[in-house]
């Protein structure tokens, strides 16, 4: 234990015994001063509590969560709250790795970080993992650009933070019975009843400002080197040089080549001038989702999802597509899609006996919402509830276009 901890802990007791006799508490206080005359130390501060504000820069990390009077665990006496470090959040990580990094928040936590994420600064709106699990493959994440949190498979990759918690007494120190402060003679001041910034040193030197920099050599021509002279507000000087460059030569200026390509310089880039066509467009904005292998029956169920996809950036979707590798025989086979939880169908999709395609169906699939939109976080998932009753059919894969 230190001589300055052995101080503040007989502070304390003089508090408790100034409570019973004065007189006790001055030979407990003399027995203090007795202790920091007989170290080599030359400022102690006074132990005065830090109240912290959101979004301050504290212990590595930023506030990020101060309990409020409905909080479990709030205390009048005791500021408490979270601190996070968001620097982590680079980096996407599978949520055993993020567990394994330790200090991951809890659902709860999160949630009131997210609440908080404007203030903190540095969050992307995106999923981040918390600490909680749902079973032994899901974890819940928090989605930082909607605010609710949503059950992940653990071999998802996402973003992740650490916190840790705080505590700071909100009781005010009484300076007279505590303050210690150093001298200009390096010897101890006790029970001066002063504040640190009341104690001032000997002013400093006057400092040198810059009165002019000019130039007093050369002429900028290029290739060439031009001298500068400083000029300080003691009328010294000191100088330095610059070599002035050489212009650089034109640059060339792109066309528009006979076959529709940008060209430069006489060489066709292959790069098309013209934007992307309509089916072009759509091209990109496909997402495939693959349900199941090309060699193994496809079982029905209205529980067992056979795929799931998180958006990570905002789309809008006016047609779905089923393919079969190996169609299905006999019966109906029909997909249901739900947009987080709910069916996007009001007419579900169906695959024609012995095809490969929805495209032929008899009854095509209809959108309850066309277009439909999903935000950044928002989840599909694909079922299969009805397959062949002689051939059940494989390999599906669903086209969002």
């Amino acid at each position: 234990m230190s001589l300055i901890t052995i101080a503040r802990q007989l502070w304390l007791q003089i508090r408790n015994e100034k409570e019973k006799n004065a007189n006790s508490a001055i030979r407990v206080g003399d027995a203090a001063a007795a202790i920091l005359d007989a170290v080599d130390v030359k400022v102690e501060t006074v132990i005065n509590p830090s109240i912290y504000v959101l979004g301050q820069s504290v212990r590595g990390g930023k506030v990020g969560y101060i309990l409020q009077s409905t909080d479990p665990g709030f205390d009048v006496n005791v500021q408490k709250g979270l601190i996070v470090n968001n620097s982590y959040s680079e980096v996407l990580k599978l949520w055993p790795e993020a567990v394994a990094d330790g200090l991951l928040p809890t659902e709860t936590q999160l949630l009131q970080l997210c609440a908080n994420k404007d203030i903190i600064g540095g969050f992307y709106p995106e999923l981040y993992w918390t600490s909680t699990e749902v079973d032994e493959t899901h974890a819940f994440c928090v989605n930082f650009g909607a605010g609710y949190p949503v059950s992940e498979f653990k071999t998802n990759q996402y973003r992740t933070v650490e916190v840790w918690t705080f505590e700071n007494s909100l009781a005010t120190p009484d300076y007279d019975e505590i303050a210690v402060y150093s001298d200009e003679s390096g010897k101890f001041i006790k029970g001066s009843g002063k504040k640190l910034s009341d104690i001032k040193g000997s002013d400093g030197i006057d400092g040198i400002g810059i009165t002019s920099i000019v130039r007093t050599s050369g002429n900028g021509t290029a290739g060439t080197i031009d001298t500068y002279t400083i000029t300080y507000s003691d009328n010294s000087t000191s100088t330095y040089t610059v070599r002035n460059g050489a212009n650089g030569v034109s640059g060339i200026s792109p066309n528009i080549g006979g076959n529709g390509n940008w060209w430069i310089g006489g060489i066709d880039t292959g790069i098309s001038a013209q934007g992307l066509t309509s089916d072009q467009k759509k091209i990109l904005n496909t997402i495939p989702l693959v349900c199941s292998d090309e060699t193994t029956d496809i079982t029905a169920s209205t529980t067992v999802r056979k795929n799931r996809y998180v958006f990570q950036t905002a789309q809008n979707f006016t047609n779905f597509i089923g393919e079969l590798i190996v169609p299905a025989v006999g019966g109906t086979f029909t997909v249901i899609v739900k947009k987080n939880g709910v069916s996007i169908f009001s007419t579900n999709m169906t695959f024609n006996s012995g095809s490969s395609t929805t495209r032929t169906a008899t009854v095509p699939c209809v959108l309850t919402t066309n277009p439909i939109s999903f935000s950044i976080g928002d989840y599909v998932e694909v079922f299969v509830t009805g397959v062949g009753s002689i051939t059940p059919g494989q390999g599906l894969t669903i086209y969002l276009m």
